[in-house]
């Protein structure tokens, strides 16, 4: 798999860092079907499906978002330097639980 193929994910949890891959390819399909499945609520799918394309890094911090009404993830974009937020409901079960298994895998490897 080449590094394009791939988003660089940082984990946060009991103030370690782990560090993971995201297939590229993998994770969009996801958010594709979402998108196409849930007419109706898939504005979080929808917003990934146009940035995942030009992803290079995902920080998902759980002892920051354990402490928050709203967690969220940073990231940043190919050729950009700087990060953004996205806010993430809890209620988004679906996209956390894709989430949270990049993390458990960064976490265990």
């Amino acid at each position: 798999m080449k590094d394009k193929d791939l988003i660089k994910l940082e984990y946060v949890e009991g103030r370690r860092n782990y560090h993971g891959i995201i297939d590229r390819n993998e994770f969009l399909s996801h958010m594709e079907y979402l998108v196409e499945k849930f007419p109706d609520n898939n504005e979080i799918a929808k917003q990934l499906t146009n940035l995942i394309p030009e992803m290079r890094y995902i920080l998902i911090n759980k002892d920051m978002n354990d402490t928050q009404d709203i967690p969220s993830i940073f990231y940043k974009l190919n050729n950009e330097d700087d990060g953004y937020i996205l806010k993430i409901l809890r209620f988004h079960s679906i996209i956390w639980g894709f989430l949270n298994r990049y993390c458990y895998d960064a976490k265990v490897k």
